[in-house]
């Protein structure tokens, strides 16, 4: 069974594509109409998003 990650963050979007990473789906939430990309989780995600997210925090 397939695993995703929902990203409403542009930045973080922006981050993830620069570091190599490609959503597998670009949405529209219904409720919020807010815009979403979808990526299969992996390892390398993981570990992209634990970097940005430490900076960020920092």
């Amino acid at each position: 069974m397939a695993h995703y990650f929902y990203c409403y963050d542009i930045r973080l979007k922006n981050y993830l594509q620069k570091n190599g990473q490609r959503y597998i789906c670009h949405g529209l939430n219904v409720h919020s109409l807010n815009h979403f990309y979808q990526y299969l989780i992996t390892d390398d995600l993981k570990y992209l998003i634990y970097i940005y997210r430490s900076y960020k925090s920092a």
